[in-house]
């Protein structure tokens, strides 16, 4: 084998790019073609915990929805919510907005989502599936077409996970805490 470290981390970064999740999306789709005023004025319906991994025990040992139970987008999910305070709206529209500013140029592919939005805006309904793991996010208007899918940088995941539990939702996936 090779003792080249550029070929080896080529190799590295092949192998957990094509080993992630769902590699079949269309990574053309930048949110640079996405205008951040369609978001604006926007209301959250509701916060939904996606489930990307159903029929894995979680940390208590609790088994995930199963695959032909409840969905968004094709992803299983484990709790929604309508209940959102105003400021809670406001802090996620914030981080959704600055999350979609700028871009990485590098991204990797694995988009398991365990968050997602569906939003109300003047021009129609959006919703919003987002994966912290692979730092990547999609929009969907309601007719199901697929907007943005974007790499992203500088979000606070603390805040989601704190937002969606003052939401109710207790049954979140947060990938390895211990």
């Amino acid at each position: 084998m090779s003792r080249n470290p550029a070929a080896l981390w080529l190799l590295v970064v092949a192998i957990g790019v094509s080993a992630c999740g769902r590699g079949d999306q269309d990574s053309g789709v930048r949110a640079p073609s996405f205008s951040l005023e369609r978001i604006e004025g926007a209301t959250i319906l509701e916060v939904l915990s996606l489930d990307p991994e159903p029929g894995v025990p979680d940390a208590e040992g609790n088994a995930s929805a199963a695959k032909n139970g409840p969905s968004f987008h094709g992803w299983p999910y484990r709790a929604r919510s309508a209940t959102i305070s105003k400021e809670d709206q406001a802090a996620l529209l914030k981080e959704l907005g600055t999350m979609l500013v700028d871009p990485p140029e590098v991204t990797i592919a694995c988009q398991l989502p365990r968050h997602a939005l569906r939003l109300q805006t003047p021009t129609g309904d959006l919703d919003v599936l987002i994966c912290f793991e692979c730092s990547n996010l999609e929009i969907y208007d309601a007719a199901g077409a697929q907007l943005v899918f974007s790499a992203f940088q500088g979000a606070d995941e603390e805040l989601w996970y704190e937002i969606f539990e003052r939401s109710g939702i207790t049954k979140q996936l947060r990938p390895y805490r211990t």
